[in-house]
């Protein structure tokens, strides 16, 4: 599931790519948009974007492991 994992997030566009990894790593949506110079709620809408896409992806039976 690690390598379905990598594919996925592979195909995610560099800003998405970002964002994730920021949220993975704490920061908060108005943390990263300071940083990557987007609002607040672009950030978050990123990140709304790139969970569903996971979700379909893997099947909401493993989304708790994407939180």
């Amino acid at each position: 599931q690690l390598k379905r994992a990598r594919g996925a997030i592979e195909q995610l566009s560099e800003a998405q790519r970002e964002v994730i990894e920021r949220v993975a790593e704490g920061y908060t949506c108005r943390e990263i948009g300071e940083k990557l110079d987007l609002t607040e709620s672009r950030v978050c809408q990123i990140h709304a974007n790139v969970m569903d896409h996971l979700r379909v992806r893997f099947g909401a039976r493993q989304q708790t492991l994407l939180m």
